[in-house]
């Protein structure tokens, strides 16, 4: 029997012979070569190893996919230009009713004596801190364990 047709693509014979594993080496190498570069036989070929149904959709899902794609795309616009939207408003708000006005009142009023005295009471209070923090992270790492023996 042959395995190739007069047209040059594989007979019933040897997709028989490779699928039962039947062929010898020689027809194994002929067989595997011509699959390698004739698509018609390989689509056959693996057809005949798949006795799966492949079955049609329904209906498209085009649709739905678009429609999550267009919800996405409405959630990110709101998220983003939402928040500054949101933002404008409050600045809006604040700058007609005058509070930045007010402050800028009171920063005018200052005197130079003033701010001076703010900023030193500033750095004293901020240099207290930052001790008391350096001291309480101290005693934090410092394991002193009197008494305890392990």
């Amino acid at each position: 029997m042959d395995l190739f047709n007069n047209d040059g693509h594989l007979t019933d014979y040897a997709f028989d012979l490779i699928i039962n594993e039947k062929a010898d080496e020689m027809q194994r190498f002929e067989i595997s070569e011509h699959l390698s570069f004739c698509d018609e036989c390989l689509l056959a070929y693996t057809e005949r190893l798949s006795n799966d149904v492949l079955i049609d959709m329904e209906e498209s899902v085009t649709d739905s996919v678009m429609s999550r794609i267009k919800m996405r795309l409405r959630r990110i616009f709101v998220n983003k230009y939402g928040t500054v939207a949101v933002a404008a408003c409050f600045a809006l708000v604040l700058w007609t009713t005058g509070t930045f006005s007010y402050f800028n009142n009171k920063v005018e009023n200052f005197t130079k004596n003033a701010v001076v005295e703010n900023a030193d009471r500033f750095y004293y209070k901020n240099t207290s801190f930052t001790e008391k923090i350096s001291d309480s992270i101290r005693r934090i790492f410092t394991f002193d364990r009197i008494g305890d023996e392990y």
